[in-house]
């Protein structure tokens, strides 16, 4: 796997002869040293307890299924919620205080600048286009009203 921009290696063997070993870029480690190292890598805490507890595992324990919990489903523990919060604040951070940020913000509040005032005041563009919808609305009742007139002096005409 790949880890802080990095090729890992892990090769573990369970139950008789239990192994674990970790190479990475700073070499081979091995048993305590290796379980160290990967538990520091996936971001989890060594858990040396019978059963288990899947708040210890990080983010790998969003992958983790126990056999006797299979169909349940359980929230993240604390070191993957610490973990996501933690990088997404990381990444709004950078989207908010950056460069690109404060582009779209400019555009944005110039945008809004020409529709609303700072108070939320129709202006500008907005005013501009309630004017012409209105002479717009006026033009077609007038023509509307010339239509009818012409269509009774059509009829008029017809009758007389």
């Amino acid at each position: 796997f790949e880890a802080i921009g990095a090729p890992w290696t892990v090769t573990k063997r369970f139950l008789r002869g239990a192994t674990i070993e970790v190479t990475g870029p700073q070499g081979k480690a091995q048993g305590e040293d290796a379980e160290a190292r990967l538990h520091a890598l996936l971001g989890s805490v060594r858990d040396t307890s019978q059963k288990g507890d899947a708040a210890t595992y990080g983010a790998l324990g969003l992958l983790w299924v126990a056999q006797t919990d299979a169909l349940a489903v359980t929230g993240p523990g604390q070191i993957v919620r610490d973990t996501v919060r933690s990088t997404l604040e990381a990444e709004v951070g950078s989207i908010m205080g950056g460069p690109a940020y404060k582009r779209v913000r400019t555009r944005v509040d110039e945008q809004f600048g020409r529709y609303w005032s700072p108070t939320g005041q129709k202006r500008g563009r907005q005013n501009e286009a309630t004017e012409r919808v209105e002479i717009a609305e006026t033009a077609a009742r007038e023509a509307a009203e010339r239509a009818a007139g012409l269509e009774k002096a059509f009829s008029e005409l017809e009758t007389a």
